[in-house]
């Protein structure tokens, strides 16, 4: 599986991979990475 595949597969514009079972707080700034950067993504590498 290439590094875009894996990207498409669990970044997307709502949330990550789940990483931090335990800490919701850590889950929550991840996946604010995560939207960021679906959007930077989405705007700077089109198909």
């Amino acid at each position: 599986m290439t590094a875009k595949e894996l990207l498409d597969e669990y970044v997307n514009e709502y949330e990550g991979p789940l990483v931090f079972m335990d800490n919701e707080t850590w889950q929550n700034e991840f996946d604010g990475v995560c939207r960021k950067l679906h959007k930077f993504l989405k705007n700077n590498l089109k198909q």
